[in-house]
């Protein structure tokens, strides 16, 4: 169980800072969101995923699982307190825990999510890593492995496929503002404006 425990954290956090390093205008966006200063976005956006990778490195090995864990907790409060405060202000703002592949507004329910995983992570600092890897891996039958690669392959395609939609969602809810010429979006601005002046002309 234990051994369950760090390696679904170590995808968690692993996923959740490479999703923001891929999407850094996303990650910045969230980060501002929270009411960061904005001298400080840049810099908050850049350590969070860092730290994040940093946690799922730490938990792969058994030497360092302990500090993974510490790191997780602390992380993980920062975000809940950072959420209660957000929600008690009476806004919810988009999470941006995963970048492109999951947004969705904070609530109860982000809290709830991320309880679950600091009491996971708590469990690691105080129970110990559990198996490690190598053990584990022994004990997979050549049938499993490709069991677990087959996973993979289908988890990185539904990913890709879940970005490309989030993608196409972001787009759609939230289309190019128009500009102070009129221009509409994805039209020449010369053509829009030729419209403007043929607008203003006196009619015969």
């Amino acid at each position: 169980m234990l051994l369950a425990l760090r390696l679904l954290l170590t995808a968690i956090f692993g996923v959740a800072a490479v999703a923001k390093f891929i999407d850094r205008a996303g990650a910045r966006q969230a980060v501002r969101s929270f009411g960061v200063p904005e001298p400080l976005v840049v810099v908050a956006a850049t350590v969070v995923p860092v730290a994040e990778l940093a946690v799922a490195a730490a938990l792969v090995d058994t030497a360092t699982t302990l500090a993974g864990a510490i790191g997780a907790v602390a992380l993980l409060a920062v975000f809940m307190v950072g959420i209660a405060f957000t929600l008690a202000r009476g806004r919810q703002p988009d999470c941006g825990c995963f970048g492109r592949l999951h947004s969705a507004a904070v609530g109860r329910k982000t809290l709830v999510r991320d309880g679950v995983f600091l009491l996971a992570a708590g469990m690691l600092a105080v129970f110990g890593p559990g198996a490690g890897l190598a053990h584990w891996a022994a004990a997979v039958s050549t049938l499993g492995w490709i069991t677990i690669v087959v996973a993979g392959v289908l988890a990185a395609a539904f990913a890709v496929e879940g970005s490309q939609l989030m993608e196409r969602r972001r787009h759609r809810d939230y289309p190019q503002v128009l500009s102070t010429t009129g221009d509409k979006l994805g039209e020449n601005p010369q053509q829009a404006k030729g419209k403007q002046r043929s607008s203003r002309r006196p009619e015969a």
